[in-house]
């Protein structure tokens, strides 16, 4: 076991799992289970040769997977009727049909942990009460006394559902009383009566609390280093980075949880270095304006060469997809990129595929290398429109819209990815030496 900080500042044990012998046999048993209840299963290992069994549960008209990998979480599992279970909408919630009730895990929405909120009701409520499940408050439905809503720590099965894996006990409502059986009717009464309650506990509490969404597909998992760092390593950087531009990039760095929020933040550290990146390039191309031996400064339609250049037409270098063009193509190498592109199976399958949902700009990665620069700026600069909502260059509106919360937006992880590389390139790319700091 280990200890960790939660939401609230206190500290809690996480379970870090058991043995691969006791972790294979329990994934068996859970397969079996699974599999004697109709519940598709997969098993795996991962990079680093660690066992996991997932389970395929039905989501309304979709499925979700829970990556079970470890002793605890398979016991879990082993006592719910895996067939009666579904999960409800983009939520982190899962309605068990056999015991007809309704549980979706919620989380702190602003300022004000799990504490704060229970504090409301017993100022002498504890982190340890929260883990060992004592608190509960019940909420009744006005007009129908079997309908309620009640209050309380995260159920296992939630929590394994959720995570595949026991670790922090959050807060879950639980719904009991309802007519059940249809999932979008399910979704609206969740999020109904869901919000209703949390909105009025906000009002009394001041400790904001949102239904927990599922989020888009789990990061890639990095494999664990296999030998230590060489003694080269231990070594400051001969280069520092700009202070203003690297404070842009630890407010990405710390947006983990709000993903809109994060990409512009990485978004903001490239568009840091527009003019540098844009002056250079706009250089270039007066350069070559000039040096053209039939270049007449007499001549308006020449002069008008240079000054497309400086003001930026569709294609110049004075719009913002321009300028991020000239950063991407400054501070990146095309080879690298593609590598990047390709160096895991999430990103690889994101980035080639046919889904307009993001954005419609898809990057051939199996192409020329040079080519992927502009259609990573392409992609990098609609994504960052769809965001704010704003009009492209010339006018062209920007029809797609990714809003806090929504399918496109738990889809952004790889973009995110993506646009944090190009602001550490960009980063990397315009350091200046440390030479003298001493």
């Amino acid at each position: 076991m280990s200890i960790a900080a939660d939401e609230d500042g206190e500290a809690e044990e996480l379970d870090e799992g058991t043995s691969d012998d006791a972790t294979e046999a329990s994934l068996n048993k859970l397969e079996e289970h699974a599999s004697s209840l109709g519940v598709a299963t997969t098993r795996g290992r991962d990079e680093d040769g660690d066992p996991f069994l997932e389970l395929t549960l039905p989501s309304g008209r979709d499925t979700r997977t829970v990556t079970v990998t470890n002793e605890k979480a398979a016991f879990v599992l082993l006592d719910l009727p895996l067939n009666e279970i579904s999960f409800l909408g983009e939520y982190a919630a899962i309605v068990n049909r056999d015991s007809q009730t309704i549980e979706a895990a919620i989380e702190p929405a602003g300022a004000g942990g799990r504490l704060r909120l229970l504090r409301f009701f017993d100022p002498k409520i504890s982190l340890r009460d929260v883990q060992a499940g004592k608190v509960e408050r019940t909420f009744a439905h006005p007009s129908h006394p079997d309908v309620a809503v009640t209050l309380r720590p995260a159920s296992a099965a939630l929590q394994t559902l959720r995570a595949g894996t026991l670790l922090r006990r959050r807060l879950a409502l639980e719904f009991s009383g309802l007519r059940l059986g249809q999932h979008d009717r399910e979704v609206e009464l969740l999020e109904s009566l869901g919000n209703a309650l949390l909105f009025k506990l906000d009002l009394a509490a001041d400790a904001p609390h949102r239904l927990q969404r599922a989020g888009g597909p789990p990061p890639a998992r990095r494999r664990r280093p296999k030998v230590a760092p060489p003694n080269s390593f231990y070594k400051l950087p001969r280069a520092v980075l700009d202070d203003d531009a690297v404070a842009l990039y630890w407010y990405g760095r710390s947006a983990a949880e709000m993903p809109l929020l994060q990409y512009l933040a990485f978004y903001q550290v490239a568009e840091y270095f527009f003019p540098r990146y844009a002056r250079v390039a706009a250089a270039d191309r007066i350069r070559g304006v000039l040096k053209d031996p039939l270049f007449d400064p007499h001549d308006e339609r020449h002069v008008g060469r240079v000054l497309d250049t400086l003001i930026g037409g569709r294609e110049g270098y004075g719009d913002e997809r321009a300028q991020l063009r000239a950063v991407v193509n400054s501070c990146t190498d095309p080879k690298d990129l593609q590598q990047f592109l390709t160096g895991t199976a999430q990103r690889k399958e994101h980035f080639s595929s046919k889904s307009k949902a993001l954005t419609r700009h898809r990057l051939m990665l199996d192409g020329p290398p040079q080519e992927l620069q502009e259609q990573v700026t392409q992609r990098i600069y609609d994504i960052r429109c769809a965001i704010v909502h704003t009009k492209g260059q010339a006018g062209d509106v920007t029809t797609r819209r990714i809003l806090p919360y929504s399918s496109e937006a738990d889809l952004l992880g790889p973009d995110i990815e993506l646009v944090a590389y190009v602001s550490q390139r960009a980063l990397i790319n315009s350091a200046r030496s440390a030479a003298g700091l001493t």
